[in-house]
Parts: C-alpha cells; structure tokens; sequence
C-alpha cells in the first residue's frame, strides 16, 4: 500500500516504522504519481523518483505542474453518495470538492503547503474554461453545491474571472471557498456572490501581532478586520479559523483574541490547536525552543499526549499543554457557531 499527504513530509521514516502495512510514502501529489500505477509490482518499482520507502530514502517531490493537463473527473464512476448524499459541513452539502488552483504564493511557516522547506508547492491554476466545464458538467448531474478546494480562491484574476464565467453561463450554482483578506475588495465580493458564493473562509489563526509576524502571515488586524466588514456588506458569511498553541501566544492575546471575535462576529470559527508539522519551518523552531512535548512525531496532529488524554503534545513560551487544552474547551464552547 502507497500512502500520500502533504503532512507527511519530513515524518516518513516514524510513519513507515509505526505502520508496517505501508510499503512507501508518494512525496508530493498524488496523480504526478500516475506512472506508479503501471510498474507496481514490477522489479525496482518501489524506487522511483519521490516514492520514501525502507529501502529507498527519496528526497524528491513531485507536483503536477500543469494542472490542465489532468482530465475532467468522470462523475459517473463515483456511487452518488460521493456527490450527492455526502454532507462534510461546513463546506459542502453535496460533498464535492473541486479545485481551481494548488500550492500557495504565501510562505505560513505552520502550513504543509507554504511553509515547506524550499517552497515546492508553488502556485498553479487551471484556466477559466477548464474549471467552467467542470461545473457545468456536476451542475449537469444535479449537483449545484460544491466547495471550491484551493489553498487561496480570492486572488488577482482568479476568482472575478471565475465568477464571471460562472455568472455569464448562468450556472445554478452554490458555494464556497477560502480567501486571504489581503486580496478581498468589493468588487470582487460583488462578482463572486453574483456567481452564487455563500460563504467565504478566511484564516486570522492568532491576533498576537509578534505571531503574526513571526509566522509570515503577512497580513494585519485591520485588513483582516476590514476583509469581515466587506465581505458582510455583501451578503457573503464568513468562517474565521484560529490557531492556539503559537510559540508566542499568552494570556493577554487570548483575552484580546475573544473580544475581538466578539466584536466582529462572524458566523462560524473553526478553532484548532497548532499541528507543527515536520518538514514545516514552525516545527524546526519549536524543536529549538523545546516546545514540543514528544519525541513521536506522527502524534503532532492528534492533540493528545501519549500517557494524557487531556493534554497535548505542544507548549507556549507562556502557557502549558494543560492551560492550552483549557482555552481551547472554553473558546470552543463560547464560540460553537454553525453556518445555516
């Protein structure tokens, strides 16, 4: 068996030695590996280029570079469940995920896609036309929401160009995406909820500026605070996710973090504790700082420790794993919305 996700970068010799059933680590995504498909089995298969195995430690990567390239779903393969009795809330009613662009121009040092080492997922988008002939044909099989699955839609002639389309074509369409406040204006707001989105994410993850900073988010409180106002004036809800457990987080951002959620007052908040990834710049600095808790690194995404259940495997300069997991019961309680 062949496993491939982008977090397990950096984690494949733990992963291959906790699960023996996995014979190899595809290092990238998935469909660069189509030619893996043909020779498994076959002698030396397991030694390709970007596939980690016990016998053949591949640093490579490999991306699909030209994403036009990749054909059209085949709708009709898939048991209709898949698409349209597969409810993932909050971000599809249908359960289908469609992508318009991959990797990310931004460098997050906590996330798998940006803050890689050498930054190989870069960005890469499909054109218009390749991404309206998908819609048209789920829209043409009754499915008329979907998620739009890119790290970024809202950014510069991509998503009003794609909205337009949408809105030219008068697709019977609803649905979401994520966004980067830097990028939103209400022209674009405009465009996209003409095309039929109802509710756009955006990532705020601390209101700590020396995190924000740190972590190379490149935006500010006001453009975040700016982005929620825009994007209410035009009908389009909004989803806020957070982070706790950033190296720098404290008492006092995480009662200015409340007040101004309670200020802003979006519709849903989707509030996780921090995975620091291996292969992730966050994961090599907390390692420095001894903030991580454990030595097993394919536990950094279960917020658990390993004789604890209410712990977790992470600390803050100021806070410990019990004062996190504390916040994170109260700010999950407080702020427990759901989008209608």
């Amino acid at each position: 068996s062949i496993l491939s996700c982008r977090t397990c970068i950096g984690m494949e010799k733990y992963i291959l030695k906790e699960y023996t059933f996995i014979d190899g680590i595809a290092r990238g995504e998935i469909d660069a590996f189509v030619d893996l498909v043909s020779i498994i089995g076959r002698k030396n298969s397991l030694t390709i280029k970007g596939l980690y195995t016990n016998s053949h430690h591949s640093d490579d990567l490999r991306i699909v570079e030209d994403l036009n390239e990749n054909p059209i779903p085949m709708i009709e393969a898939l048991p209709n469940i898949w698409y349209k009795g597969y409810h993932i809330p909050p971000y599809t009613k249908s359960g289908y995920f469609l992508i318009a662009s991959r990797g990310c121009p931004f460098r997050c040092s906590f996330c798998p896609t940006g803050g890689i080492k050498g930054h190989p997922f870069y960005l890469r988008k499909r054109k218009s036309e390749n991404v309206i002939e998908e819609i048209k044909l789920i829209n043409s099989k009754g499915i008329r929401d979907f998620y739009f699955f890119d790290e970024i839609f809202t950014l510069p002639n991509h998503a009003e160009i794609i909205s337009k389309k949408i809105t030219e074509e008068r697709l019977d369409v609803s649905w979401r995406c994520e966004g980067k406040v830097n990028f939103v204006t209400d022209g674009m707001l405009r465009s996209m909820k003409r095309a039929g989105c109802d509710v756009i994410f955006y990532g705020l993850e601390t209101v700590n500026e020396k995190s924000l900073k740190k972590i190379k988010k490149e935006q500010t409180l006001w453009q975040f605070k700016k982005a929620i106002l825009l994007t209410k004036k035009n009908e389009i809800k909004v989803g806020v996710y957070l982070l706790l457990g950033l190296p720098d987080e404290n008492w006092k951002s995480i009662i200015k973090l409340i007040l101004f959620l309670l200020r802003l007052n979006p519709d849903l908040i989707m509030f996780n504790l921090l995975s620091p990834y291996p292969g992730t710049k966050i994961f090599e600095e907390m390692k420095k700082q001894n903030l991580l808790l454990t030595d097993k690194y394919t536990n950094v995404d279960r917020h658990l420790s390993e004789n604890e259940l209410f712990k977790t495997n992470i600390k803050t300069k100021y806070l410990t794993p019990n004062h996190l997991k504390v916040i994170e019961f109260f700010i999950k309680k407080v702020f427990f919305y759901k989008l209608k």
